[in-house]
């Protein structure tokens, strides 16, 4: 009897340890930890920051605190599960990867793409008791009966909790396996993604997948993208962009200095500055390890703050740390509500990795590389 007791203590827990870990751990948002990230919710609102996993949710950290509508200035949002069902995307942008990072972004891919024996080992198990989902299911039933004949009122009383987080075990197992994702891994394919009305496609190499997420690695987007000056750790992360600007005054009136360097492999197109309502067209293209010099003029007062005559003539310098860039949080205090509200509008070829939710993905083509 003693052992049956122990036998029973050691099922119970291990059981519903499994399926805890199973239920709660996501294995493509793990990939993602530690990554300065961009989520888009499904209203299109974006926010970016550094991403921390937990087991039933993930916390944003901001590259710099904002005012929220209570009056205190928050560093970070949190989102719940509930939360992370209505984003539409997590994008992870190449150009904004520390060196460290860029390296686990590698070893990440090498662990899918040809991963160790080990790894291996897990991913078959998992495939196939995912293949054999229903077998494992009826299984269990006829272990747990024999041990009700064998061990009386203590699997009795159990039996109900056991079924449960066997059940839920296996199942989450299986619910991670795709057979038609399983045999596009680490393939070039096209997803498309709903967004309300329309759909969008994104090309790329089919990274790691769970239950509730695909990832697609090394997409290429060419559209326009913002810069907001009034954000100096936004600014540095971008590692293909230096931006040096600062504040003028001519006649009573603002105006900008801007320096702007191009790092990346392609051409940066300038179209305009932006900020409410305002926008100014500049066009201009910088070639690669080109830098250019423009000064902006006419521009509405009202889109720099009050204490922003603090500034004025100060170099304000966003430069990647490889470059010898610093991070601004130990000047933030002396920088806040001293910014222009100017957002730098620009358009090129950005790599990014693509993470959505498979309730608006789908896998509609594999691509040639011809």
């Amino acid at each position: 009897m003693d052992n049956i007791l122990i036998a029973t203590v050691v099922i119970i827990f291990f059981t519903a340890l499994l399926s805890r870990i199973v239920q709660n751990f996501d294995r493509v948002l793990k990939s993602i930890r530690g990554f300065h990230v961009t989520l888009v919710r499904r209203d299109n609102k974006r926010m970016w920051g550094n991403a921390k996993i937990y087991a039933n949710g993930l916390k944003l950290l901001f590259s710099k605190p904002y005012l929220s509508s209570g009056g205190a200035w928050v560093d970070s949002y949190i989102f719940y599960q509930a939360d992370l069902d209505n984003l539409k995307l997590i994008l992870r942008y190449h150009d904004e990867l520390s060196p460290e990072n860029k390296e686990r972004r590698l070893k990440e891919i090498k662990n899918v793409s040809k991963p160790g024996k080990f790894r291996r080992f897990i991913r078959q198990m998992r495939n196939f008791i995912s293949n054999f989902q229903e077998a494992f299911s009826d299984t269990l039933s006829v272990f747990l009966n024999r041990m009700k004949s064998n061990a009386g009122e203590l699997i009795k009383t159990n039996e109900k909790k056991l079924k449960q987080v066997g059940f839920t075990a296996i199942g989450a197992v299986g619910k991670e396996y795709d057979q038609i994702l399983e045999a596009h891994i680490n393939k070039k394919v096209v997803v498309s993604v709903v967004d309300g009305e329309k759909n969008l496609e994104y090309a790329g190499f089919l990274g790691e997948y769970s239950a509730k997420w695909i990832a697609l690695m090394h997409c290429e987007i060419e559209q326009d993208w913002h810069l907001p000056l009034n954000d100096m750790n936004r600014l540095i992360l971008n590692r293909n962009i230096d931006v040096i600007f600062k504040v003028v005054s001519t006649n009573n009136e603002y105006g900008l200095e801007i320096e702007i360097s191009n790092f990346s492999q392609d051409d940066i197109r300038l179209k305009r500055i932006k900020g409410g309502d305002f926008s100014k067209k500049i066009y201009k293209t910088i070639k690669p390890n080109q830098t250019i010099q423009t000064t902006l003029t006419q521009l509405p007062q009202e889109l720099f703050p009050e204490k922003c005559c603090e500034i004025v003539d100060k170099k304000i310098e966003n430069v990647a740390p490889e470059r010898g860039g610093k991070y601004h949080s130990e000047m933030w205090q002396d920088l806040k509500d001293k910014l222009p509200e100017l957002d730098l509008i620009y358009s090129c070829t950005r790599r990014v990795d693509v993470y959505v939710p498979r309730t608006i993905a789908t896998i509609r083509h594999s691509v040639s590389m011809r």
